[in-house]
């Protein structure tokens, strides 16, 4: 029987580690996606070290061809895909009147954007896969 598995988004650190150390100890294999390849390199090692099934992605979640590739990667690695935690964020901490506007457009394609396109990527196989789930006020299809 095969481990069911889930994309952590932001995975190598902080929060997103947390999730996969968490959904990892719960049995699922986890793909962590993220910039950092050194970072990436190191969570994978300690996922591994506690038993965890884990494949690590460099990948820009702000970055359509790069999702939907690494997406596919998954899908392919782990033979399907349960569960996404759209994770990645960051932050600019500056007043607004002092914000460059590349500064909120970063954020936004990071904290925003990133997560329709990683939606948009996974959830089309979860469908398929009829592992897609939805709350009241949220609709997949």
């Amino acid at each position: 029987m095969r481990q069911k598995a889930a994309i952590i988004t932001g995975g190598a650190r902080g929060i997103g580690f947390g999730i996969a150390s968490a959904l990892g100890a719960q049995g699922y294999a986890v793909a962590l996606f993220d910039l950092d390849k050194a970072a990436l390199e190191k969570a994978a090692d300690a996922l591994r070290e506690k038993d965890v099934v884990c494949h690590t992605y460099q990948v820009n979640v702000t970055r359509r061809v790069e999702v939907d590739e690494a997406v596919t990667a998954v899908e392919r690695d782990f033979d399907g895909l349960e569960v996404l935690v759209n994770n990645a964020g960051i932050t600019r901490d500056k007043r607004l009147v002092n914000m460059e506007e590349n500064d909120w457009d970063e954020v936004l394609e990071v904290n925003l954007k990133s997560q329709y396109l990683c939606c948009r990527a996974a959830v089309p196989g979860m469908i398929e896969r009829r592992y897609a789930k939805h709350s009241h006020n949220t609709t997949l299809m």
